[in-house]
């Protein structure tokens, strides 16, 4: 402050709040602009979005270099911030295998990989997979919470350069680069061997590993196994609930499903087959949860049981229920048969009907043992899915969607992102990490009970979705949502690929 009138000038006052302990040389970091590059780390946006949405509000931005050398010291720190806590979980492991009796170091695991562009995308404009970044999250099934324990990702781009052959920026630790453009970014087998040994690090064995039929990363915890890394070798499971879709696109895919259809024209056939392998995944599914419940994941038992109830499922869809009141373990049969289950999606189609034919019960056994075959259940006793850990690349897709790539800041998004799945909440960890990072919320601020109060919504919204009544509810939507489809039925073509092509073969119209 200097008055115009005399020559007072009041001592120095700063406008914004520093950083106290800031050890960096040069000016320190403001408290504000640390809280802004931690909220962007959890939302899709980018230096350049947030200065077009300030610059539309009629406020002037930062520069966009000051934004980014920010960007690049808070993400540093996000990525220490989160491995420690990711570390510290996974000391908790221990204390619950001890308290409840079981080895200590012990530990199950699942394990999945997502991209920033799907692999099968951009051909013909690159012969590489189209993927530049990838994660791979390795979740915990030992608690109810299902824990994310360790994090790998993989980056092609360069911040700096823009070389196809990135050789030298992966040995340079200035450049954001980690992978070689000539390395395959799918491989899923080193990233699992990368997190299973920090695990291992932590004097945690991993006894089980659970992925989806086409990851690698069994192949990876066996060869740990081999080398001497690991005291044995982890048994592996399928995912349940990618098996569940892999029977349903297998059934549709069987001629003989929509040839045992009862309708006169093929496209009804169709539609009843499609709606059928729907019913059948559902129905399976159904019949499996309930037998792991009475028998406790005890495999032979299972087996024993549901090769009886594929037996009564086969019957029940040909209209034959009376094997199902002994066998199964949802239809019992009568008139509140599965058929005619709320939870049925051919509940509504009354002109579903299979012959009761020697043929179409083997066939049907065929769709069925898919799910709840001896192979099948070897690979699916425990129950164990990696729906948590889809969960997490979902989430991930917040602070990474696939419209944009931050080359420079993708490890500590990605950080970010786990952070806030393990606190369950992005506002917890907002309070966290500017507490942990020397800016933390003023406590009684409207702030920090804005914060507080979004988190109670979030774990409000949370316990609500797995109550019984919400799972009911959604059961029952998408049963009227087929309804609704089959009631409004329309033979016009409003789509159809190629539909103006010179390529297309005309139609037979005699």
């Amino acid at each position: 402050m200097k008055c115009s009138s005399c020559k007072y000038v009041s001592p120095v006052h700063k406008l914004y709040k520093e950083i106290s302990g800031d050890s960096v040389t040069g000016r320190k970091s403001s408290t504000c602009n640390v809280g802004l590059q931690i909220g962007l780390s959890k939302t899709p946006i980018g230096n350049n979005t947030l200065r077009s949405i300030l610059l539309a509000a009629d406020i002037p931005a930062p520069s966009t270099s000051g934004l980014q050398k920010a960007a690049n010291r808070v993400n540093a720190q996000l990525i220490k911030e989160n491995k420690a806590d990711m570390q510290q979980r996974r000391q908790t492991i221990i204390e619950v295998n001890t308290a409840r009796g079981l080895p200590a170091n012990s530990l199950s695991i699942s394990g999945d990989g997502a991209f920033n562009n799907p692999l099968s995308s951009a051909s013909g404009q690159t012969p590489w997979q189209p993927a530049t970044q990838v994660t791979y999250v390795v979740t915990e099934n030992v608690t109810k919470d299902k824990q994310v324990l360790s994090l790998a990702t993989r980056n092609k781009l360069c911040s700096k350069h823009h070389r196809v052959k990135n050789e030298s920026c992966v040995l340079n630790a200035e450049c954001s680069a980690t992978l070689k453009f000539s390395s395959p970014i799918g491989n899923e087998k080193e990233l699992a061997k990368e997190c299973v040994r920090e695990l291992n690090s932590d004097n945690l064995a991993v006894t089980s590993l659970t992925t989806d039929a086409d990851s690698a990363a069994y192949q990876a915890v066996k060869e740990l196994h081999r080398e001497g890394e690991l005291e044995t070798c982890p048994e592996s499971f399928l995912d349940t609930r990618h098996l569940s879709a892999s029977q349903r696109r297998l059934i549709r895919g069987y001629k003989f499903v929509s040839d045992m259809m009862c309708s006169r024209t093929k496209s009804r056939r169709d539609k009843l087959a499609s709606k059928f392998s729907v019913d059948c995944a559902a129905r399976c599914n159904a019949e499996f949860n309930s037998a792991f419940r009475n028998h406790t994941g005890n495999v032979t038992s299972m087996k024993k049981a549901l090769s009886q109830a594929s037996d009564a499922i086969a019957h029940c869809y040909v209209n034959d229920h009376s094997k199902c009141g002994r066998k199964s373990f949802i239809c019992k049969g009568g008139k509140s048969n599965w058929l005619n289950s709320t939870s049925s999606i051919l509940s509504n189609c009354r002109d579903f009907k299979i012959e009761h034919t020697e043929s179409n019960i083997q066939n049907l056994k065929k769709c069925i043992d898919l799910r709840l075959g001896p192979r099948a259940v070897e690979k699916t006793y425990l129950n164990l899915n990696t729906q948590k850990t889809e969960a997490v690349n979902k989430s991930l897709k917040n602070s990474l969607p696939r419209n944009r790539t931050f080359s420079r800041n993708f490890p500590g998004r990605a950080h970010s992102a786990i952070h806030s799945v393990n606190l369950k909440s992005s506002a917890k960890s907002v309070a966290l990490l500017r507490n942990r990072l020397g800016c933390p919320v003023t406590r009684g601020s409207l702030v920090a009970r804005q914060l507080q109060q979004i988190n109670n919504q979030t774990q409000l919204s949370k316990e609500q979705k797995q109550t019984p009544k919400c799972k009911l509810s959604r059961i029952k939507k998408k049963v009227e949502l087929f309804k609704l489809h089959d009631e409004s039925r329309n033979d016009e073509i409003t789509y159809s690929k190629d539909m103006i092509s010179p390529h297309r073969k005309p139609k037979n119209r005699n």
